[in-house]
């Protein structure tokens, strides 16, 4: 997925790598992560697929530059990526773990929820900041661009708020059930009882 991202970035003009690591930092960063390291080796691997061409730049009293651009052959597959279905999205680790979230102790996952929500607000935040880099990016590429990079970071804001709110309300949950299980200690409370048999084992 991540030669699909460099792909678009080259689509918009030619970069170097740490141009593009640079663009990467300010725009796809936020729903795609990416080191410097897997960078280069996806440059490494469009460069083999004919997808991207290199071409080394001397640079006066500076080290030569090396700058990537899409190939013809590059911008069939980019256009033949955007327009296959999109791939299978139904994994998803953070519900594989809360399900069995049963085994845990209580607290643990009240903090888990409460850390969980605290990033979530967090990230919205920091997304308060990207409104400057389309616009600016939008000046120097082109504004139907920037009707789609907005498109994507009004899913993260919706995103985060999804995610803020669904860990307070499992919070409430966990809350309630501690309420019910401590007014009623005879109770098969499921909670109360995964507690007590931890409390056996140990």
């Amino acid at each position: 997925m991540l030669k699909y991202g460099i792909l678009g970035l080259l689509s918009y003009g030619q970069m170097s790598g740490y141009e593009i690591m640079e663009t990467f930092k300010s725009s796809l960063v936020f729903f795609w992560k990416a080191t410097t390291s897997q960078i280069y080796r996806e440059l490494k691997v469009l460069e083999e697929k004919g997808w991207a061409e290199k071409t080394v730049v001397c640079q006066h009293k500076k080290p030569d530059k090396n700058v990537f651009h899409i190939t013809e052959a590059g911008k069939a597959e980019l256009a033949r990526w955007l327009s296959s279905p999109p791939e299978d999205v139904a994994r998803n680790p953070l519900l594989m773990k809360v399900f069995f979230f049963a085994a845990n102790p209580v607290e643990e996952n009240r903090a888990f929820f409460r850390q969980l929500e605290a990033e979530s607000a967090q990230a919205a935040r920091i997304l308060q900041t990207v409104p400057k880099f389309i616009d600016q990016y939008a000046n120097e590429v082109s504004p139907a661009d920037a009707i789609y990079w907005k498109m994507t970071l009004d899913f993260g804001f919706r995103y985060q708020e999804m995610m803020r709110q669904w860990a307070a309300a499992c919070l409430e949950t966990l809350q309630s059930e501690l309420s019910s299980s401590q007014n009623n200690p005879l109770s098969d409370n499921p909670l109360e009882s995964v507690q007590a048999e931890q409390e056996e084992i140990q």
